[in-house]
């Protein structure tokens, strides 16, 4: 079993840069140069980590095995990572903001394993894994 993290220090920075030659950034048929870049650093992040359950069983027999693992990560709401300070455009003036996000679904991991040994087998391996979002 994890539990999620707790977020106790960390600080993080961002940067950004964004430049265009005769484009149409704006799909108004008219083709615009742009620049703008943004460094910002010492920002307070926050990170999250879902809760996880691991369960597991293995047979083994004289001259085979069989193994199971099952794992279940619970889903994550999206959450604010870090949120720079909005900054403006150097070419015309418009403000930008960045938001640094992130979220995660709930997945449930499985693995089949299958150890057969023998004198023709030579200790033959067989493992099937799976991943699916709930």
């Amino acid at each position: 079993m994890t539990t999620p993290s707790l977020n106790l220090l960390g600080t993080g920075e961002i940067f950004f840069l964004r430049s265009g030659i005769e484009i149409d950034s704006d799909g108004d048929n008219e083709r615009e140069s742009n620049l703008s870049a943004s460094f910002q650093e010492d920002l307070e992040t926050t990170y999250k980590s879902p809760f996880s359950l691991a369960v597991g069983a293995s047979y083994s027999g004289e001259n085979s095995g069989v193994h199971f693992t099952a794992e279940y990560f619970t889903g994550i709401s999206e959450y604010s990572v870090m949120e720079p300070e909005p900054f403006l455009w150097q070419t015309d003036g418009d403000t930008i903001s960045l938001p640094y996000t992130s979220a995660a679904a709930a997945v449930l991991n499985v693995g089949i394993g299958l150890h057969l040994a023998g004198p023709s087998l030579a200790g033959t391996t067989c493992t099937i894994r799976s991943c699916a979002a709930v």
